[in-house]
């Protein structure tokens, strides 16, 4: 079957990584020169680093979270019993700085920084001169969309205290995510798991099951993505218990390349953007692909988004949206988080696929548009 997008399954492991390509590599790197805590997930890894601040601070500080956000960054604050308060994304994704700048002042705090499609512009608040540095507060840096790259926080002057990457959107892995110590302080992660969680078994399963599906037309489709379903929504209960990364998980980045999944990214999204930067109604998000940007997918903006979801699906293209905002976000104090939030589409330029491909996705939206 030829589909695009999607979780990953079992199609996507490679039999034979040379040593120095495997994504493991990356974790030993970051092994010896900085503190690495591995969680089963990076809820896990939040609530977690939450709650050794409280312990440390003895209080129990605010967070300062970005209004373009995924649900999930906020339940670990919510469950750890801390205040949550926003500052302002904007349409392009840039953060406004003066409204952070303003939080940052009533007090100490838990400010999280996140990266957005593995484009590095919420990073430069950390750079000289763009906030306040003051004592008692506490940066976590979100590089999920970011985790190949070998060092997302390399240029920030304003070092994060820790970066957090979680694996599952952008490697095939059944769990998994890292937390990077960049300060003095340091906190040990738990234990390895000596057997796989509810929702690592059932997302194995639903990655099995999937790729015999896409290898050989055998099983239902329904069933494997009732399984995705269900095993993210197990993360929600079980993500309190900060457990560690499965040897699932650990065994399978021994066979992801990274260079050869960085190398697809940079290509497949240079060829959407050849083919898609100056079509009407769809809007790249990102016109330009810096050389240090490992994307994790093709974000465009199209008043149309719904409808231009629903024909991709039926034609075998898979688009999430990245993200549909928590109601924890007043749509009357953040208007163009919102307006961004209903009309932004991810389009899939994962190392999965080809140039041919992605002339594929391509051709569909501009059938798309011309049927309009």
């Amino acid at each position: 079957m030829n589909e695009i997008g999607g979780d990953f399954c079992l199609v996507d492991l490679r039999r034979r990584v040379e040593p120095e390509h495997a994504y493991s590599r990356s974790v030993s790197r970051w092994q010896s020169g900085a503190g690495l805590s591995v969680y089963s997930s990076g809820r896990a890894a939040y609530y977690a680093i939450l709650r050794h601040i409280v312990a440390e601070s003895g209080h129990l500080p605010k967070v300062l979270l970005p209004s373009y956000l995924c649900p999930t960054m906020l339940e670990p604050v919510r469950a750890a019993g801390l205040e949550a308060m926003f500052y302002k994304v904007q349409a392009d994704l840039s953060i406004d700085t003066h409204a952070l700048t303003r939080l940052m002042r009533t007090g100490p705090s838990t400010i999280v920084i996140c990266d957005y499609f593995g484009f590095h512009g919420s990073r430069r608040v950390l750079d000289e001169g763009h906030l306040p540095v003051a004592d008692g507060h506490f940066v976590l840096y979100d590089a999920t969309h970011s985790v190949l790259d070998p060092e997302p926080w390399k240029t920030a002057v304003w070092k994060p205290d820790v970066c957090v990457m979680s694996l599952r959107k952008m490697l095939p892995v059944v769990d998994g995510a890292f937390a990077v110590w960049l300060s003095s302080r340091s906190v040990s992660g738990p234990e390895n798991p000596t057997s796989l969680s509810e929702s690592a078994s059932l997302r194995s399963l639903a990655m099995l099951l999937k790729a015999s599906y896409l290898l050989h037309g055998q099983g239902d489709k329904n069933v494997y993505l009732s399984m995705y379903r269900r095993s993210e929504s197990l993360v929600d209960e079980e993500y309190q218990q900060a457990t560690g990364m499965s040897a699932l998980s650990r065994s399978m980045l021994e066979h992801i390349d990274f260079i050869e999944a960085r190398t697809s990214r940079r290509e497949n999204y240079l060829r959407l953007l050849e083919m898609l930067g100056n079509v009407e109604r769809v809007r790249p998000l990102f016109s330009v692909l810096p050389d240090d940007v490992y994307p994790l997918g093709f974000p465009v903006v199209a008043d149309c988004r719904d409808e231009l979801r629903t024909y991709l699906a039926q034609n075998g293209i898979y688009c999430p949206i990245h993200w549909a905002l928590p109601d924890d976000i007043p749509a009357d104090e953040f208007p163009e988080s919102h307006g961004l939030s209903q009309r932004i589409l991810t389009i899939p330029c994962d190392q999965r696929y080809t140039a041919s491909d992605m002339t594929v996705v391509g051709k569909a939206i501009a059938d798309f548009l011309g049927s309009r």
